[in-house]
């Protein structure tokens, strides 16, 4: 942007939040602009643009008070003319529609970052002086219009002589009798660069090779500047055809020579910073077709300029993402959008990457208002968007540990402390009393010292496995396993607490079977499977232990008879954050942690865990696990 039109620039900041004001104040100061105040409510937004008439106002739609930001737009534009950029945090189309009645320049998302502000504001001050230096020139047009400025004459070819109004010496700077009527001395003031091709149009319509014909020449004023002349002019011809008299109308055209002078300077200007711009700039026409693109946008996306003229917009956005650009490319076809749109959404490259582009999106129309082409600013924000979902990431993470943390203090207050109250209580007891005790007493104590020790023993193994998984330390070492033996190390292991339940174990699996896994997980989701089926199941029932192959995995079943879990309860088997402790049919305790471990162990081996089950009938826990290195 011109650096003249940035340092004059002043800004009056309207919003109600001091935090965002602040940080709004902190970035426009530095890049360069003039903050002159700022407004919490409507009122006083409305009195400050009366009294410090700023270049730009940044604008918060919802503010404190009875006038809403749109509503303070409205007035301020009764009385001055100045470009309001939206600051807001609604994305529904009521609020938009309502503010799009305003007119603004801008319509920006919170949260925004420096950058993207900076550049809005850039591109709504230069949009805004170019608006205004357009609505002079249109003016002046109107003036020249009003006022006649353009004069008719006609010249008699037999004696040169011409005959004119006043216009046509007001136009060249004369006033009345220092001209003559000799076509000579009218010829004159034509421009010496110019004259020969003016003589030779005359000399056409004095032969009669010419009847009519329009050409634009310059003239020099009495005040010796140049201006420019459009003149139409026709052949009136005697009944014999020959040539009598030229009738001529000249029209003094130097305001839109200017212009269209500036025009081309302006062009030539753009397609300089087109092709030298360090961002992606395209042109598409109104079928989104691509007409040209720069030689960042090829740097960008790894297409030649040559290959975006065969190109649609579609052809280098990704589906589902074009669909957003298509819809603002149409709304602004259609008058439902008006100004420059922005957008992010992933581009394609060549090789077929997504590259994320913050995309700003123009429609130019002629001046009958009739769509001509779009222009299209591409800054590539891949890093930014990686970045963004890194921080995701991170966030989730951090709430999970977060989570973990809660969930490892809540099951340390709760969860340990019955066992040791039992400990402390059962161990005092003997310490005071233990002389006077009998030895079933002396027995009884002793037991449940041991069975809450043991309780304190499995919650503390479930909690330090718990936490290797949580933490990330926990290495998966996977080798060949033969199942079947582990089966029967497993089952020796229990079959003590089984006999003492009177519970039948039953091995179905006969021979070797081997699956690619770590053994520690593996053994322990087994230990834990078979010892949660020997606690819910009743004196006299059976569990059993089962193989199946089910293509490149081993599907292990772990099925008792016992009392089964119930829908509700099945949804909280696999959960840290939904602990589901019960007890089995002779009051054995648990963690509640068990299985939510064993499907972390499983998962960590490529394989899955799923458990059938009926409340009252018995429950299968399946464990499916590959039986090759996945």
């Amino acid at each position: 942007m011109d650096t003249a039109i940035k340092e004059l620039a002043k800004v009056l900041i309207v919003e109600d939040e001091s935090i965002i004001v602040k940080s709004l104040e902190n970035r426009l100061i530095k890049a360069g602009y003039d903050v002159v105040g700022y407004a919490s409510t409507g009122n006083q937004a409305v009195q400050m643009a009366r009294q410090y008439n700023p270049d730009l106002i940044l604008m918060d739609i919802k503010l404190n008070g009875e006038m809403t930001g749109i509503e303070a737009a409205q007035e301020i534009n009764k009385f001055l003319d100045i470009p309001i950029i939206y600051l807001t945090s609604y994305s529904d189309e009521h609020t938009f529609q309502r503010a799009k009645i305003t007119h603004p320049f801008a319509y920006l998302h919170k949260p925004f970052d420096g950058e993207q502000l900076q550049r809005v504001l850039d591109l709504t001050l230069v949009n805004h002086n170019i608006q205004k230096q357009l609505e002079q020139t249109k003016q002046r047009y109107e003036i020249a219009l009003e006022a006649g400025n353009t004069a008719v004459w006609e010249l008699l070819i037999s004696s040169k002589e011409l005959y004119y109004d006043r216009n046509l010496r007001t136009l060249f700077g004369y006033e009345e009798f220092e001209l003559t009527n000799h076509i000579n001395d009218w010829l004159y003031l034509v421009h010496p660069e110019d004259l020969s091709l003016v003589q030779e149009v005359f000399n056409s319509f004095y032969n009669g090779t010419e009847s009519s014909y329009k050409l634009e020449y310059r003239i020099i004023r009495k005040n010796r500047t140049v201006g420019w002349v459009s003149t139409q002019l026709n052949l009136i011809r005697s009944e014999d055809g020959t040539p009598v008299k030229i009738i001529g109308a000249t029209t003094d055209v130097t305001e839109r020579k200017l212009s269209e002078q500036a025009l081309t300077k302006s062009e030539e200007k753009f397609r300089s910073i087109f092709e030298s711009a360090g961002i992606g700039m395209a042109i598409i026409g109104p079928d989104a077709r691509f007409t040209k693109a720069n030689n960042s946008l090829s740097d960008m996306t790894g297409y030649a300029g040559k290959d975006f003229l065969q190109f649609y917009f579609d052809d280098i956005a990704f589906l589902e993402d074009f669909r957003k650009v298509k819809q603002i490319l149409d709304h602004l076809l259609d008058n439902r959008l008006s100004g420059p749109q922005q957008i992010e959404f992933r581009l394609k490259s060549k090789q077929g990457k997504a590259i994320w582009s913050s995309t700003s999106v123009s429609l130019v129309k002629d001046f009958k208002n009739k769509p001509l082409y779009f222009i299209v600013i591409f800054q590539n924000i891949t890093k930014r968007k990686v970045a963004e979902q890194k921080i995701k990431m991170y966030a989730e993470e951090l709430n999970d540990i977060n989570a973990a943390k809660d969930k490892f203090f809540s099951i340390i207050s709760h969860d340990l402390r019955n066992p040791f109250h039992t400990i402390l209580g059962a161990s005092e007891f003997l310490s005071l009393y233990g002389e006077e005790l009998t030895m079933e007493e002396l027995k009884e104590t002793s037991s449940s010292i041991h069975s809450a020790a043991k309780n304190v023993y499995n919650l503390l193994i479930n909690l330090l496995e718990w936490s290797r998984v949580q933490t990330g330390r926990l290495v998966v070492n996977k080798t060949e396993i033969d199942i079947s033996s582990l089966f029967s190390d497993i089952i020796q292991l229990y079959r003590e607490y089984a006999d003492k339940k009177q519970i039948g174990l039953i091995n179905e699996l006969s021979g070797a079977k081997i699956i690619y896994a770590d053994k520690y997980m593996i053994e322990t989701v087994l230990r834990n499977l078979l010892s949660n089926a020997i606690k819910f199941t009743h004196k006299g029932g059976t569990v059993s232990l089962s193989v199946e192959d089910v293509g490149d995995f081993t599907c292990v079943s772990i099925s008792d008879n016992g009392i089964g879990i119930s829908p509700e309860n099945q949804k909280k088997l696999f959960s840290y954050d939904q602990q589901l402790s019960l007890k089995g049919t002779d009051n054995e305790t648990g963690t509640g942690l068990g299985l939510a471990i064993c499907k972390d162990f499983i998962e960590k081996n490529n394989g899955k865990i799923t458990v059938e089950s009926k409340k009252g009938s018995g429950s299968t826990f399946k464990v499916t696990i590959p039986n090759i290195n996945k």
